[in-house]
């Protein structure tokens, strides 16, 4: 099934769809018919509605919000069975009523309550050797069980070229469109089924061709994968708001490459940092993030490094390259892993892959190179879990909340989001 969606950073940035077949659009019909607004990245103060529908320091708030809880024993398996008085939920350490509680289950039933899979293959990033045996190996997990699957897997594979079909068909990309100002990332979906082996024949017709941004453009060449990256983000959480239930993404990539720490703060950056966790939270995506290089791959720690100063986003612009200290190693990311509560304490680095996983409440598997083993681990944790709504707490001057949630039986584990952004 060849279709695409087109991420264009310009001005006023648009999803653009290319259909060429019918394709099944009852998961994601935005994808391909009229395709949501994905907005430019904001400053304060932006009259943005769709920002303000996300960010909890702009805008009229939900009065319920709710969370998916994943409970686990110590074997690392999910742990069924739990009922609404075995759980106390905290916000910013006060415990608070739960006002709903449900589990959740990984099979569909009627009222399609099971939480949806999407893999999403990463092609910017991605060297070409490691992108074949992330083929491989997502062919092999699709393959398990004679390719019966659980439940419903949607794939997208995300690149920086159109035209990525087996046999390399397609127009070709002029220069002009290989220019920063006209950089674009499309993603080529694979509709959700339960038959394995369907997919990894969509799959086998959706091999992205090279990545147009080569090794040779250095620091601005990351700089170009990282815009394309957070774009691509955004839209695809954008899409997902329009559905209601739990949905799990497990980003396989060895991460985006780091950028320098500024040497000041800009009030845009803590901006969209309260965007970005507020859009994950509103499309209630757990986000995993899977490595498929393991701990011998992924980006190294932050480089003297900028993003393009023609790009139309002012959250990436004006940080200045500086001299990185104590990040080095493989886990540089992890330095990020605390909660930004206010403009001083903002990165650009915090909105890493690694990071957003992270606070998300999801996993970040970056210790060996068995993809199929980590998406394994990643499905398996689709249900049994639990969803619990409460009424958010507004207290000034805090916009930051964190969360926890205690389980009162059995020697359990739990993993939710780590907080939210109130006013």
């Amino acid at each position: 099934m060849k279709f695409f969606v087109s991420l264009i950073a310009l001005a006023s940035f648009s999803l653009q769809v290319t259909s060429q077949q019918s394709v099944d659009t009852s998961r994601n019909p935005g994808l391909n018919q009229s395709a949501p607004s994905a907005p430019q990245l904001h400053s304060r103060g932006s009259d943005d509605s769709r920002l303000q529908s996300h960010t909890g320091l702009e805008g009229q708030q939900p009065k319920l919000i709710t969370i998916d809880v994943v409970v686990t024993n110590r074997s690392g398996n999910p742990f069924p069975g739990l009922s609404a008085g075995d759980f106390r939920l905290f916000d910013n350490k006060k415990e608070v009523k739960i006002e709903r509680f449900r589990a959740l289950s990984n099979e569909l039933d009627g009222n399609d309550h099971a939480a949806q899979i999407m893999l999403v293959i990463d092609a910017i990033n991605t060297s070409h050797e490691s992108l074949a045996r992330i083929y491989s190996q997502v062919r092999d997990f699709l393959n398990l069980n004679n390719g019966h699957l659980t439940q419903p897997i949607s794939i997208l594979v995300l690149s920086d070229t159109e035209t990525g079909t087996k046999n390399g068909q397609g127009a070709k990309q002029s220069s002009e469109n290989t220019t920063l100002a006209n950089r674009q990332a499309f993603f080529r979906r694979i509709p959700a089924s339960k038959d394995g082996l369907t997919l990894i024949a969509a799959l086998n017709q959706s091999i992205p061709q090279m990545s147009r941004i080569s090794e040779a453009q250095g620091g601005e060449g990351d700089s170009e994968k990282v815009m394309l990256s957070v774009k691509a983000l955004d839209a695809i959480a954008t899409v997902e708001t329009k559905f209601e239930g739990r949905k799990i993404v497990i980003w396989i990539s060895p991460g985006w490459s780091p950028l320098a720490r500024s040497t000041k703060t800009d009030v845009a950056l803590f901006n969209n940092i309260v965007y970005f966790s507020n859009l994950l939270r509103d499309a209630r995506i757990t986000l995993d993030f899977v490595n498929p290089d393991g701990v011998s791959g992924g980006a190294s720690a932050p480089s003297n490094q900028t993003l393009p100063q023609n790009a139309s986003e002012s959250a990436f612009q004006n940080h200045t390259a500086s001299v990185p200290t104590g990040q080095v190693g493989q886990n540089w990311y992890e330095a990020y892993y605390r909660s930004v509560k206010k403009e001083g304490q903002a990165d650009i680095n915090d909105l890493a892959l690694q990071v957003l996983a992270y606070q998300s409440g999801g996993l970040v598997l970056d210790k060996n190179n068995q993809i199929e083993n980590q998406i394994v681990r990643c499905v398996n944790e689709a249900g049994p879990s639990y969803e619990l709504s409460f009424e958010p707490s507004s207290v000034s001057g805090a916009p930051y909340h964190e969360l926890e949630v205690k389980v009162q039986k059995g020697n359990v584990s739990t993993r939710v989001r780590r907080g939210y952004y109130w006013n």
